[in-house]
């Protein structure tokens, strides 16, 4: 089998509310699937860990049509899992589809980063290559990687927000991990268009979640 790690970013016409959500909305600090069920490729079940405001998460899935149904279960200061059915799209039907037909694999989790979701996904050539074919445009797919396996480093990565991981490359780009070091919260701050407090939260979290990691 072989790896293919994919940049998915939906046109207008094929994009869900829910990926919309998920990836643009200043509330969602992070968000990853982390496991889904689309046996029935017109009721797919999916679950998300995602970080950000519980409350704000909720008023926005209930305002989809889109939505058929979620529940969201607190699982810490502001993290939650979110078990959602959404009606899916034509595109996101025909890909439920595939997945079921074709003898591929899709690595959990997809993570959402920017405006775009990264995929990983193990098959043979020419599964891959239909997948390319079939879904490269609407979906906006750009390939990142052919070949190998995902890492260590990656998964220990993908557990920081995107701008856990902004503030973090920022830090060490300015020289904040220097010793003596050569710039502030307030130089990260400017970078990112934020607080100086902000810059504290996201490095201190992503501090925890590294050293948690590391101690695994």
């Amino acid at each position: 089998m072989k790896h293919i790690r994919l940049r998915l970013t939906p046109d207008e016409e094929t994009i869900h509310p829910l990926f919309t959500m998920v990836t643009s909305r200043e509330f969602i600090d992070g968000a990853r699937m982390v496991d889904w069920n689309v046996s029935d490729t017109d009721q797919p079940r999916l679950l998300f860990a995602i970080e950000g405001d519980r409350d704000a998460v909720r008023t926005e899935l209930a305002s989809m049509d889109a939505i058929d149904d979620f529940e969201v279960t607190p699982v810490g200061e502001n993290q939650l899992f979110l078990h959602v059915w959404p009606e899916p799209t034509p595109v996101s039907r025909a890909l439920f589809e595939l997945y079921q037909r074709e003898d591929l694999m899709i690595v959990h989790p997809i993570e959402y980063i920017g405006d775009s979701a990264y995929v990983s996904i193990l098959g043979d050539s020419a599964t891959l290559q239909r997948i390319l074919d079939r879904f490269g445009s609407g979906l906006g797919v750009t390939i990142e990687r052919i070949g190998g396996f995902p890492t260590g480093r990656e998964a220990i990565l993908a557990r920081l927000s995107p701008r856990q991981r902004e503030a973090v490359e920022l830090g060490i780009e300015l020289g904040y991990y220097r010793h003596p070091r050569e710039a502030t919260h307030e130089d990260i701050a400017d970078r990112m268009g934020c607080a100086p407090n902000t810059v504290t939260a996201h490095l201190q979290k992503a501090e925890a979640k590294l050293l948690a990691a590391l101690m695994e």
